[in-house]
Protein backbone atom coordinates (compact mmCIF):
# COMPACT_ATOMS: atom_id res chain seq x y z
CA UNK A 1 0.00 0.00 0.00
CA UNK A 2 1.10 3.34 -1.41
CA UNK A 3 0.06 6.45 0.55
CA UNK A 4 -0.09 9.91 -2.17
CA UNK A 5 -2.05 11.94 -0.27
CA UNK A 6 -2.79 13.26 3.43
CA UNK A 7 -5.46 15.85 4.31
CA UNK A 8 -6.08 17.52 7.21
CA UNK A 9 -9.42 18.44 8.59
CA UNK A 10 -9.78 20.95 11.02
CA UNK A 11 -12.04 23.00 13.16
CA UNK A 12 -12.80 26.26 12.70
CA UNK A 13 -9.79 28.04 14.74
CA UNK A 14 -7.56 25.70 12.99
CA UNK A 15 -7.29 22.70 15.18
CA UNK A 16 -6.96 18.98 13.64
CA UNK A 17 -10.05 16.97 13.70
CA UNK A 18 -9.08 13.79 11.42
CA UNK A 19 -6.27 13.02 9.16
CA UNK A 20 -7.12 11.50 5.94
CA UNK A 21 -5.15 9.69 3.79
CA UNK A 22 -5.53 8.27 0.06
CA UNK A 23 -3.66 5.20 -0.65
CA UNK A 24 -3.19 2.95 -3.39
CA UNK A 25 -3.14 -0.79 -3.26
CA UNK A 26 -0.89 -3.58 -5.21
CA UNK A 27 -3.69 -4.08 -7.58
CA UNK A 28 -4.08 -0.55 -8.26
CA UNK A 29 -6.91 -0.04 -6.34
CA UNK A 30 -7.46 2.69 -4.33
CA UNK A 31 -8.72 4.01 -0.74
CA UNK A 32 -8.64 6.05 2.06
CA UNK A 33 -7.50 5.61 5.18
CA UNK A 34 -8.54 8.00 8.84
CA UNK A 35 -6.91 8.83 12.00
CA UNK A 36 -7.21 11.42 14.82
CA UNK A 37 -5.45 11.81 18.44
CA UNK A 38 -7.88 11.36 21.48
CA UNK A 39 -6.22 11.55 24.75
CA UNK A 40 -2.60 11.63 23.64
CA UNK A 41 -3.12 8.34 21.75
CA UNK A 42 -3.55 7.95 17.76
CA UNK A 43 -7.13 6.34 16.94
CA UNK A 44 -6.84 4.83 13.36
CA UNK A 45 -10.67 5.48 13.07
CA UNK A 46 -12.33 8.55 11.87
CA UNK A 47 -14.11 10.45 14.72
CA UNK A 48 -18.06 10.68 15.37
CA UNK A 49 -19.79 14.12 14.69
CA UNK A 50 -23.19 14.81 15.95
CA UNK A 51 -23.97 16.89 13.54
CA UNK A 52 -22.29 15.10 10.87
CA UNK A 53 -18.68 15.74 9.02
CA UNK A 54 -17.17 18.82 8.78
CA UNK A 55 -16.48 20.62 5.53
CA UNK A 56 -12.47 20.43 4.35
CA UNK A 57 -10.84 23.69 4.90
CA UNK A 58 -13.63 24.85 7.78
CA UNK A 59 -10.99 27.44 9.22
CA UNK A 60 -11.43 29.05 5.73
CA UNK A 61 -14.79 29.00 6.12
CA UNK A 62 -15.21 30.63 9.45
CA UNK A 63 -12.55 33.39 8.25
CA UNK A 64 -14.37 34.42 5.27
CA UNK A 65 -18.46 34.50 6.46
CA UNK A 66 -19.68 36.29 3.47
CA UNK A 67 -16.93 35.37 0.67
CA UNK A 68 -18.21 33.30 -1.97
CA UNK A 69 -17.41 29.83 -1.95
CA UNK A 70 -16.39 27.36 -4.41
CA UNK A 71 -17.52 23.92 -3.69
CA UNK A 72 -15.39 20.75 -5.59
CA UNK A 73 -15.27 16.87 -5.50
CA UNK A 74 -12.55 16.02 -3.26
CA UNK A 75 -9.51 18.02 -1.53
CA UNK A 76 -7.32 18.60 -4.29
CA UNK A 77 -9.55 20.37 -6.11
CA UNK A 78 -9.68 22.48 -2.97
CA UNK A 79 -6.17 22.68 -2.48
CA UNK A 80 -6.17 23.68 -6.10
CA UNK A 81 -8.40 26.65 -6.13
CA UNK A 82 -6.70 27.68 -2.13
CA UNK A 83 -3.56 28.31 -4.31
CA UNK A 84 -5.14 30.90 -6.46
CA UNK A 85 -6.47 32.69 -3.33
CA UNK A 86 -10.06 31.92 -3.71
CA UNK A 87 -12.51 29.98 -1.08
CA UNK A 88 -13.13 26.54 -1.49
CA UNK A 89 -14.54 23.20 0.48
CA UNK A 90 -15.67 19.98 -0.14
CA UNK A 91 -17.45 16.99 1.77
CA UNK A 92 -15.05 14.78 0.44
CA UNK A 93 -15.94 12.25 -2.26
CA UNK A 94 -19.10 11.40 -4.82
CA UNK A 95 -20.95 10.03 -1.98
CA UNK A 96 -20.36 11.87 0.93
CA UNK A 97 -22.34 14.52 0.81
CA UNK A 98 -25.42 12.94 2.74
CA UNK A 99 -22.77 12.71 5.81
CA UNK A 100 -21.67 16.16 5.81
CA UNK A 101 -22.52 19.28 8.23
CA UNK A 102 -23.73 21.53 5.43
CA UNK A 103 -24.32 24.41 8.24
CA UNK A 104 -21.40 26.39 7.52
CA UNK A 105 -22.57 27.28 3.65
CA UNK A 106 -25.98 28.37 5.20
CA UNK A 107 -26.68 32.16 3.59
CA UNK A 108 -23.66 31.97 1.60
CA UNK A 109 -23.27 32.28 -2.46
CA UNK A 110 -21.75 29.00 -3.57
CA UNK A 111 -20.32 28.02 -6.97
CA UNK A 112 -20.64 24.60 -7.47
CA UNK A 113 -17.27 22.92 -9.63
CA UNK A 114 -18.44 19.24 -10.60
CA UNK A 115 -16.28 16.80 -11.73
CA UNK A 116 -17.07 15.81 -15.33
CA UNK A 117 -18.58 12.36 -14.77
CA UNK A 118 -22.08 11.09 -13.68
CA UNK A 119 -20.90 10.23 -10.32
CA UNK A 120 -19.36 14.67 -10.19
CA UNK A 121 -22.79 15.72 -11.07
CA UNK A 122 -25.42 13.61 -8.59
CA UNK A 123 -22.99 14.93 -6.27
CA UNK A 124 -23.60 18.54 -6.80
CA UNK A 125 -27.46 18.10 -7.54
CA UNK A 126 -27.70 16.41 -4.23
CA UNK A 127 -25.67 18.92 -2.24
CA UNK A 128 -27.40 21.93 -4.33
CA UNK A 129 -30.63 20.41 -2.87
CA UNK A 130 -29.19 20.27 0.87
CA UNK A 131 -27.64 23.94 0.19
CA UNK A 132 -31.07 25.08 -0.73
CA UNK A 133 -32.83 24.26 2.49
CA UNK A 134 -30.09 26.46 3.90
CA UNK A 135 -31.44 29.52 2.03
CA UNK A 136 -28.04 29.62 0.14
CA UNK A 137 -27.64 30.37 -3.42
CA UNK A 138 -25.84 27.71 -5.39
CA UNK A 139 -24.78 28.60 -8.98
CA UNK A 140 -23.16 25.85 -11.35
CA UNK A 141 -20.35 26.33 -13.65
CA UNK A 142 -21.26 25.02 -16.94
CA UNK A 143 -18.89 21.83 -17.05
CA UNK A 144 -20.13 21.60 -20.44
CA UNK A 145 -18.26 24.22 -22.05
CA UNK A 146 -14.66 23.70 -20.05
CA UNK A 147 -13.54 21.40 -22.86
CA UNK A 148 -12.99 18.46 -20.02
CA UNK A 149 -12.27 14.92 -20.62
CA UNK A 150 -14.90 12.47 -18.96
CA UNK A 151 -13.81 12.85 -15.19
CA UNK A 152 -11.87 15.50 -15.83
CA UNK A 153 -11.82 18.28 -12.26
CA UNK A 154 -10.73 21.64 -12.02
CA UNK A 155 -7.17 20.14 -11.20
CA UNK A 156 -7.31 19.51 -15.19
CA UNK A 157 -9.09 21.93 -16.06
CA UNK A 158 -6.17 24.03 -14.36
CA UNK A 159 -3.17 22.26 -15.89
CA UNK A 160 -5.03 22.29 -19.44
CA UNK A 161 -5.22 26.04 -19.17
CA UNK A 162 -1.79 27.13 -18.45
CA UNK A 163 -0.44 24.44 -21.15
CA UNK A 164 -2.90 26.43 -24.12
CA UNK A 165 -2.28 30.44 -22.55
CA UNK A 166 1.49 29.81 -21.34
CA UNK A 167 0.80 31.50 -18.23
CA UNK A 168 -0.68 30.56 -14.69
CA UNK A 169 -4.49 31.01 -14.03
CA UNK A 170 -5.16 33.47 -12.13
CA UNK A 171 -8.57 33.95 -10.19
CA UNK A 172 -10.30 36.25 -12.70
CA UNK A 173 -10.04 33.19 -15.06
CA UNK A 174 -12.10 31.30 -12.56
CA UNK A 175 -14.88 33.73 -11.51
CA UNK A 176 -15.19 34.36 -15.68
CA UNK A 177 -15.92 30.80 -16.24
CA UNK A 178 -19.58 30.17 -18.11
CA UNK A 179 -22.73 29.20 -15.35
CA UNK A 180 -25.27 27.06 -15.94
CA UNK A 181 -28.71 29.28 -15.51
CA UNK A 182 -30.80 26.78 -14.41
CA UNK A 183 -27.94 24.66 -12.35
CA UNK A 184 -28.92 21.49 -14.07
CA UNK A 185 -26.07 19.55 -15.58
CA UNK A 186 -26.68 17.41 -18.59
CA UNK A 187 -25.03 13.72 -17.49
CA UNK A 188 -21.64 13.09 -18.52
CA UNK A 189 -22.55 10.08 -20.52
CA UNK A 190 -24.92 11.81 -22.66
CA UNK A 191 -22.10 14.80 -23.29
CA UNK A 192 -19.19 12.21 -24.04
CA UNK A 193 -20.98 8.69 -25.24
CA UNK A 194 -20.14 9.57 -28.81
CA UNK A 195 -16.14 11.38 -27.96
CA UNK A 196 -13.68 8.74 -27.75
CA UNK A 197 -11.33 9.23 -24.77
CA UNK A 198 -8.93 11.59 -26.75
CA UNK A 199 -12.01 13.74 -27.28
CA UNK A 200 -13.33 16.83 -25.82
CA UNK A 201 -16.99 17.98 -24.90
CA UNK A 202 -17.80 20.95 -26.21
CA UNK A 203 -20.81 23.04 -26.68
CA UNK A 204 -20.42 26.23 -28.85
CA UNK A 205 -23.18 28.72 -29.21
CA UNK A 206 -24.54 29.77 -32.27
CA UNK A 207 -26.22 33.51 -32.39
CA UNK A 208 -28.32 34.54 -35.65
CA UNK A 209 -27.37 37.58 -37.49
CA UNK A 210 -31.12 38.53 -37.72
CA UNK A 211 -30.75 38.41 -33.61
CA UNK A 212 -27.50 41.17 -33.44
CA UNK A 213 -28.25 44.80 -33.31
CA UNK A 214 -26.22 46.43 -35.67
CA UNK A 215 -23.92 49.15 -33.30
CA UNK A 216 -21.57 52.10 -35.21
CA UNK A 217 -17.86 52.44 -34.08
CA UNK A 218 -17.34 54.74 -31.20
CA UNK A 219 -14.92 57.12 -31.43
CA UNK A 220 -12.62 58.58 -29.06
CA UNK A 221 -10.68 60.19 -31.76
CA UNK A 222 -12.68 60.24 -35.29
CA UNK A 223 -10.87 57.98 -37.75
CA UNK A 224 -7.83 57.24 -35.40
CA UNK A 225 -8.98 55.95 -32.11
CA UNK A 226 -11.88 54.14 -31.48
CA UNK A 227 -13.05 52.78 -28.41
CA UNK A 228 -12.90 49.26 -27.31
CA UNK A 229 -10.58 48.15 -29.86
CA UNK A 230 -6.44 47.78 -30.23
CA UNK A 231 -4.55 50.17 -31.87
CA UNK A 232 -0.84 49.67 -32.51
CA UNK A 233 1.43 52.72 -33.12
CA UNK A 234 4.59 51.97 -35.15
CA UNK A 235 7.81 53.52 -36.09
CA UNK A 236 11.85 54.03 -35.65
CA UNK A 237 13.49 54.89 -32.68
CA UNK A 238 13.44 59.01 -31.89
CA UNK A 239 10.22 59.57 -34.52
CA UNK A 240 8.32 60.54 -31.41
CA UNK A 241 6.20 57.58 -30.44
CA UNK A 242 6.29 58.00 -26.95
CA UNK A 243 5.41 62.21 -26.72
CA UNK A 244 2.54 61.68 -29.47
CA UNK A 245 1.25 59.04 -26.91
CA UNK A 246 1.62 61.63 -24.34
CA UNK A 247 -0.04 64.28 -26.25
CA UNK A 248 -2.59 62.14 -26.90
CA UNK A 249 -2.69 61.50 -23.00
CA UNK A 250 -2.89 65.05 -22.40
CA UNK A 251 -5.60 65.92 -25.01
CA UNK A 252 -7.69 63.08 -23.42
CA UNK A 253 -7.54 64.14 -19.99
CA UNK A 254 -8.31 68.31 -21.05
CA UNK A 255 -11.03 67.75 -23.33
CA UNK A 256 -8.67 69.52 -25.82
CA UNK A 257 -8.20 69.58 -29.46
CA UNK A 258 -6.91 66.94 -31.59
CA UNK A 259 -4.39 67.68 -34.63
CA UNK A 260 -7.37 67.84 -37.05
CA UNK A 261 -9.12 70.25 -34.92
CA UNK A 262 -11.83 68.30 -33.57
CA UNK A 263 -12.25 68.22 -30.10
CA UNK A 264 -11.98 65.02 -27.34
CA UNK A 265 -14.27 64.32 -24.70
CA UNK A 266 -12.69 64.48 -20.86
CA UNK A 267 -11.24 61.21 -19.98
CA UNK A 268 -8.84 59.51 -17.95
CA UNK A 269 -5.33 57.50 -19.13
CA UNK A 270 -3.98 54.48 -17.90
CA UNK A 271 0.17 53.95 -18.69
CA UNK A 272 2.57 51.18 -18.46
CA UNK A 273 5.56 51.45 -19.48
CA UNK A 274 8.52 49.54 -19.40
CA UNK A 275 11.10 51.94 -20.79
CA UNK A 276 10.27 55.28 -19.09
CA UNK A 277 10.77 56.14 -15.74
CA UNK A 278 6.98 58.40 -14.74
CA UNK A 279 8.64 60.72 -12.11
CA UNK A 280 11.98 61.82 -13.98
CA UNK A 281 10.73 61.12 -18.34
CA UNK A 282 6.74 60.43 -18.24
CA UNK A 283 5.42 63.25 -15.70
CA UNK A 284 7.34 65.93 -16.89
CA UNK A 285 6.38 65.42 -20.45
CA UNK A 286 2.89 65.26 -19.00
CA UNK A 287 2.78 68.43 -17.76
CA UNK A 288 5.08 70.05 -20.14
CA UNK A 289 1.77 68.97 -22.88
CA UNK A 290 -0.86 70.47 -20.06
CA UNK A 291 -1.94 66.97 -19.30
CA UNK A 292 -4.48 67.02 -15.93
CA UNK A 293 -2.48 65.08 -14.31
CA UNK A 294 -5.48 63.74 -11.67
CA UNK A 295 -6.89 61.97 -14.73
CA UNK A 296 -3.91 60.15 -15.17
CA UNK A 297 -2.90 56.87 -13.80
CA UNK A 298 0.32 54.73 -14.05
CA UNK A 299 0.36 50.95 -13.65
CA UNK A 300 2.77 49.92 -10.60
CA UNK A 301 3.57 46.81 -9.31
CA UNK A 302 1.74 43.75 -8.25
CA UNK A 303 1.07 41.55 -5.04
CA UNK A 304 0.79 37.61 -6.19
CA UNK A 305 1.22 35.27 -3.62
CA UNK A 306 2.05 37.58 -0.68
CA UNK A 307 5.33 38.90 -2.68
CA UNK A 308 5.79 41.99 -4.43
CA UNK A 309 6.88 41.96 -8.05
CA UNK A 310 6.92 44.29 -11.15
CA UNK A 311 3.47 43.83 -13.30
CA UNK A 312 4.22 41.94 -15.97
CA UNK A 313 1.75 42.56 -19.21
CA UNK A 314 2.23 39.07 -20.30
CA UNK A 315 0.03 37.65 -17.05
CA UNK A 316 -1.36 40.34 -15.30
CA UNK A 317 -3.44 41.74 -18.43
CA UNK A 318 -7.23 40.01 -16.47
CA UNK A 319 -6.14 41.14 -13.11
CA UNK A 320 -5.56 44.86 -14.63
CA UNK A 321 -8.61 44.61 -15.76
CA UNK A 322 -10.19 43.90 -12.87
CA UNK A 323 -8.66 47.09 -10.74
CA UNK A 324 -9.01 49.20 -13.57
CA UNK A 325 -12.81 48.95 -13.59
CA UNK A 326 -12.53 50.80 -10.58
CA UNK A 327 -11.87 54.14 -13.29
CA UNK A 328 -15.18 55.34 -14.29
CA UNK A 329 -13.90 57.11 -17.21
CA UNK A 330 -11.17 55.10 -18.56
CA UNK A 331 -10.69 56.28 -22.27
CA UNK A 332 -7.15 55.42 -22.86
CA UNK A 333 -4.54 52.43 -22.15
CA UNK A 334 -1.12 53.07 -23.04
CA UNK A 335 1.27 50.06 -23.34
CA UNK A 336 4.90 50.66 -24.22
CA UNK A 337 6.11 48.16 -25.39
CA UNK A 338 3.32 46.28 -26.53
CA UNK A 339 5.69 43.22 -27.21
CA UNK A 340 6.05 42.83 -23.70
CA UNK A 341 2.78 41.52 -23.37
CA UNK A 342 4.24 38.17 -25.47
CA UNK A 343 5.78 35.69 -23.09
CA UNK A 344 6.18 33.29 -25.96
CA UNK A 345 7.69 33.81 -29.08
CA UNK A 346 6.48 37.49 -30.69
CA UNK A 347 7.37 36.35 -34.37
CA UNK A 348 5.23 33.48 -34.02
CA UNK A 349 1.85 34.51 -35.31
CA UNK A 350 -0.21 32.11 -33.20
CA UNK A 351 1.53 32.75 -29.82
CA UNK A 352 1.25 36.26 -30.90
CA UNK A 353 -2.55 36.54 -31.04
CA UNK A 354 -3.21 34.05 -27.99
CA UNK A 355 -0.92 36.97 -25.84
CA UNK A 356 -2.68 39.74 -26.96
CA UNK A 357 -6.27 38.63 -26.27
CA UNK A 358 -6.44 39.78 -23.05
CA UNK A 359 -4.95 43.35 -24.57
CA UNK A 360 -8.39 43.35 -26.94
CA UNK A 361 -10.20 41.91 -23.79
CA UNK A 362 -9.62 44.93 -21.91
CA UNK A 363 -10.53 47.39 -24.38
CA UNK A 364 -13.75 45.84 -25.01
CA UNK A 365 -14.81 45.16 -21.70
CA UNK A 366 -13.84 48.45 -20.30
CA UNK A 367 -14.49 50.43 -23.54
CA UNK A 368 -11.51 52.42 -23.91
CA UNK A 369 -9.46 52.48 -26.72
CA UNK A 370 -5.73 50.39 -26.44
CA UNK A 371 -2.71 52.01 -27.91
CA UNK A 372 0.21 49.80 -28.04
CA UNK A 373 3.64 51.39 -29.00
CA UNK A 374 6.48 49.34 -30.91
CA UNK A 375 9.18 49.83 -33.05
CA UNK A 376 9.58 49.42 -36.79
CA UNK A 377 12.40 46.78 -37.68
CA UNK A 378 15.11 47.78 -39.16
CA UNK A 379 16.64 47.03 -43.05
CA UNK A 380 13.20 47.58 -44.06
CA UNK A 381 13.27 51.36 -45.89
CA UNK A 382 10.60 50.70 -48.91
CA UNK A 383 8.59 48.13 -47.24
CA UNK A 384 4.48 48.67 -46.64
CA UNK A 385 5.01 50.19 -42.79
CA UNK A 386 2.79 47.34 -41.71
CA UNK A 387 5.45 44.75 -42.71
CA UNK A 388 8.23 46.78 -40.93
CA UNK A 389 6.09 46.23 -37.52
CA UNK A 390 8.79 44.27 -35.27
CA UNK A 391 7.23 40.98 -34.50
CA UNK A 392 4.82 38.46 -36.29
CA UNK A 393 2.66 40.15 -38.50
CA UNK A 394 -0.18 39.41 -36.13
CA UNK A 395 0.92 42.53 -34.41
CA UNK A 396 -0.59 44.46 -37.38
CA UNK A 397 -3.39 42.14 -38.01
CA UNK A 398 -5.24 41.39 -35.38
CA UNK A 399 -5.01 45.86 -34.23
CA UNK A 400 -7.82 47.34 -36.00
CA UNK A 401 -6.00 50.80 -36.26
CA UNK A 402 -2.25 50.63 -37.28
CA UNK A 403 -0.32 54.30 -36.99
CA UNK A 404 3.07 54.73 -38.44
CA UNK A 405 5.64 57.69 -37.17
CA UNK A 406 8.13 59.49 -38.91
CA UNK A 407 10.72 61.98 -38.32
CA UNK A 408 11.47 64.76 -40.87
CA UNK A 409 14.33 66.91 -41.36
CA UNK A 410 14.48 70.31 -43.56
CA UNK A 411 17.54 71.85 -42.70
CA UNK A 412 17.15 73.10 -39.16
CA UNK A 413 13.86 72.34 -38.54
CA UNK A 414 12.06 68.81 -38.07
CA UNK A 415 8.69 67.30 -38.19
CA UNK A 416 6.94 64.18 -37.28
CA UNK A 417 4.50 62.01 -39.28
CA UNK A 418 1.68 60.27 -38.26
CA UNK A 419 -0.19 57.92 -40.86
CA UNK A 420 -2.36 55.33 -40.46
CA UNK A 421 -0.69 52.46 -42.30
CA UNK A 422 -3.80 50.41 -41.79
CA UNK A 423 -7.41 51.08 -40.81
CA UNK A 424 -10.17 47.95 -40.49
CA UNK A 425 -12.85 50.41 -39.08
CA UNK A 426 -12.33 53.84 -40.84
CA UNK A 427 -10.73 56.02 -43.32
CA UNK A 428 -7.68 55.05 -44.35
CA UNK A 429 -6.98 58.66 -46.05
CA UNK A 430 -6.68 62.24 -45.35
CA UNK A 431 -5.18 64.03 -43.19
CA UNK A 432 -4.35 68.05 -41.44
CA UNK A 433 -2.03 70.39 -39.94
CA UNK A 434 -1.80 70.79 -36.23
CA UNK A 435 -3.69 73.52 -34.75
CA UNK A 436 -3.70 72.87 -30.93
CA UNK A 437 -0.79 73.67 -28.18
CA UNK A 438 -0.22 70.19 -27.23
CA UNK A 439 0.54 69.24 -30.67
CA UNK A 440 2.13 72.73 -32.08
CA UNK A 441 5.25 71.40 -29.67
CA UNK A 442 6.05 68.66 -31.95
CA UNK A 443 5.23 70.39 -35.12
CA UNK A 444 3.00 67.40 -35.92
CA UNK A 445 1.22 66.73 -39.24
CA UNK A 446 -1.14 64.17 -40.34
CA UNK A 447 -1.06 62.09 -43.63
CA UNK A 448 -3.50 60.12 -44.84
Amino acid sequence: MTTSEKYIYVDTDNKPLFTKERYVKKDGSKGYAYSHVMDGETINTMPQFASGTPLYNLHRLAKYPTATVYLVEGEKCVDALTKLKLLATTSGGAQSDDKADWQPLAGREVIAWADNDDAGIGYMQRATKKLTVLNATVKHIDIAQLNLAVKGDCVDWLQQFDQFNGRNAIPYDIEALPLKPDGIQSPASDLNDRLDTNQLAINISLRCAADITPEPIHWLWDGWLAKGKLHIFAGMAGTGKTTIAIALASTITTGGRFPDGSQSPIGSVLIWSGEDSPADTLVPRLMAAGADLSKVHFVGDITADYELRSFDPATDMPSLMIKAASIPDLSLLIIDPIVNAVAGDSHKNGEVRRALQPVVDFGEKLNCAVLGITHFSKGGQGKDPLERVTGSLAFGALARIVLATAKIVDGDSAKRIVCRAKSNIGVDTGGSTTRCRQWDILKLCLVG
